[in-house]
């Protein structure tokens, strides 16, 4: 089964979810949402500073999402953990998408995440 839609464009311009997200959207990071907030806060900033993050300086790398190539970027209040992002399809990609490296799945599950 194919993971990419052929008309990427047309597709984020139809796709009902990407034309909300593509507009900026209230977020919260809740990875470790069953933490206590200063256990969350503290595995965030230890996220980026060891460049783990899925959002790394609030830019994803790209992925995909129902199809179609997408990247997220905003901004994040590194105490409150909300913040405002949003989606905008991404157009240079040459390969299908590999996922989280070996490496980030390693950091994710040391931190406690069930993956």
């Amino acid at each position: 089964m194919k993971r990419t839609t052929n008309d990427q464009q047309g597709s984020f311009q139809s796709d009902y979810f990407l034309t909300q997200l593509s507009n900026f959207t209230e977020a919260k990071f809740s990875l470790f949402e069953h933490a206590p907030a200063n256990e969350r806060r503290d595995r965030f900033r230890n996220h980026i500073e060891r460049d783990e993050m899925p959002l790394i300086n609030f830019r994803s790398r790209p992925f995909l999402f129902n199809g179609i190539w997408v990247k997220v970027f905003g901004t994040m209040n590194s105490e409150s953990l909300d913040g405002r992002v949003r989606f905008e399809r991404f157009q240079q990609v040459e390969e299908e998408p590999i996922g989280l490296t070996d490496a980030e799945i390693a950091a994710l599950r040391r931190d406690g995440l069930n993956i």
